[in-house]
């Protein structure tokens, strides 16, 4: 839940199929009054700048600031052992299933090649083996900050974690 709202706050909401905007309701800060296509807008075009004017629905962002691609792989709370991809570009984004993390593959399923799994214990930390969050954003004039403090909402309380790993063994 907290996930989903972050991206929301983060990648903006595609306009409906078919609806033309005008560019001054993307960004009143345009004076030209000609139509931008939904099919073809995109952030390289000036579309979701911001200036603090935005169509009803999307996400709000801070003037001439956004993001245009994110991607990179995420660990949820929600599937222990399963590795999720990330990718957004424009208004298109997917978390989809990648694979398992090593952590949770038993070591006789390892390579059996010893500089690979050298290799693979070099992304081990922690309690977490391997499992982490590795995200890249690119933007114009991006926030970091804003991104950062959007994504950190997303992740578990302290208390959360404690019982996280009680529930799954993590030692």
């Amino acid at each position: 839940e907290r996930l989903t709202a972050a991206i929301k706050a983060l990648i903006p909401k595609a306009p409906p199929r078919g609806q033309k905007m005008k560019k001054e309701e993307i960004d009143p800060t345009l004076s030209d009054s000609s139509i931008l296509e939904s099919a073809t807008a995109s952030a390289g075009s000036g579309g979701f700048s911001g200036g603090g004017g935005t169509a009803a629905g999307y996400t709000d962002l801070k003037e001439d600031s956004h993001i245009i691609r994110s991607k990179g792989f995420v660990w949820l709370s929600s599937a222990h052992d399963v590795i999720f991809y990330w990718s957004h570009a424009n208004y298109s984004f997917d978390i989809v299933e990648e694979g398992e993390w090593w952590d949770s593959v038993p070591r006789e399923e390892w390579p059996e090649d010893v500089a690979k799994q050298e290799a693979i214990l070099r992304d081990f930390e922690g309690k977490a083996g391997d499992r982490k969050q590795e995200l890249i954003f690119i933007g114009v004039k991006m926030d970091r900050e804003r991104v950062v403090a959007t994504l950190d909402k997303a992740l578990l309380t302290d208390g959360e974690l404690e019982a996280y790993e009680t529930f799954h063994g993590v030692s």
